[in-house]
């Protein structure tokens, strides 16, 4: 399910409001567990204070597949986010395009383009490689498979292993088993 993210004011506090997009019968469940969340109905929208802790609660990206995608959010993001909507004050899309609206695929893939060859990055990476790297560094710090099974959204432990590779650097972290056990002969 897609969501609008926009700036609110309730009772005179600035909030981040939240609209689905669509009907999904579990939406209002999942938004009564964001500690701080409302109903308006006067404005038929769920809205939460602008707080680290009301975003961290806020993981659920709703994305392809009617599945609820998660994600972490870090606390520098978060702070940028803030500052973001506090500056740009989206009116429906949390990041729109000059004339308003939402980005096309093409606008993204642009930008994307421009930040890959300004980075000195791959020239084949692809938005979606942002995806894979990211599954990519949390398998390399060591998270278990089974959490980023959980989210990349996907059903089978098979996908994500397939998704996700073992580099070079995590090779080199591989020890085998039979070094933790303690077989000193006295």
């Amino acid at each position: 399910m897609r969501i609008q993210i926009f700036p609110l004011t309730y009772e005179g506090e600035k909030r981040i409001g939240i609209r689905p997009l669509g009907f999904d019968r579990a939406f209002p469940g999942q938004m009564k567990q964001v500690s701080g969340s409302r109903w308006t109905p006067g404005e038929r929208c769920w809205h939460i204070p602008y707080s680290k802790e009301a975003y961290r609660q806020l993981l659920a990206l709703f994305g392809k597949g009617k599945k609820d995608r998660y994600t972490v959010l870090s606390d520098i993001m978060i702070e940028q986010l803030v500052v973001y909507l506090k500056a740009y004050q989206p009116d429906y899309w949390l990041f729109e395009g000059q004339h308003g609206g939402q980005y096309s695929t093409s606008s993204i893939q642009k930008i994307f383009r421009r930040a890959v060859k300004k980075a000195g990055a791959n020239p084949y990476s692809t938005v979606h490689t942002l995806r894979h790297s990211f599954a990519t560094h949390l398998l390399e710090r060591g998270m278990d498979l089974r959490y980023i099974q959980e989210l990349l959204g996907h059903n089978s432990s098979e996908t994500t292993q397939i998704y996700t590779h073992i580099t070079k650097r995590g090779r080199e972290k591989l020890v085998s088993p039979l070094d933790f056990l303690d077989l000193k002969k006295e």
